[in-house]
């Protein structure tokens, strides 16, 4: 993504279908899929938000550098956010 920007929206197309497959029932698969969306950030914020409460603490927990980016994505589209992954990211007081 580095030298091809261009090509963010369709892998994170892809990376929303793999959320809808549950990709976090493969071990292997679900690391690199945490690693792209490391990578394909800030346009992969919306697709780790769409996760499980509980994959995407373990998400934050595989690529810390994800959690301050998701909470600043998280805290300007709070309506739109799951309760229980606004709890995750420790949101729920503001």
């Amino acid at each position: 993504l580095v030298y091809c920007p261009e090509l963010s929206e369709p892998i994170c197309a892809n990376l929303k279908q793999l959320v809808e497959r549950r990709i976090w029932n493969l071990p292997k698969l679900w690391t690199g899929f945490v690693r792209c969306c490391q990578v394909a950030m800030p346009h992969s914020l919306p697709v780790l938000l769409t996760l499980p409460a509980e994959k995407l603490a373990d998400a934050m927990v595989k690529q810390p550098e994800l959690k301050d980016e998701l909470i600043c994505y998280a805290a300007t589209h709070l309506n739109s956010i799951p309760p229980d992954v606004v709890q995750v990211l420790g949101l729920a007081d503001e």
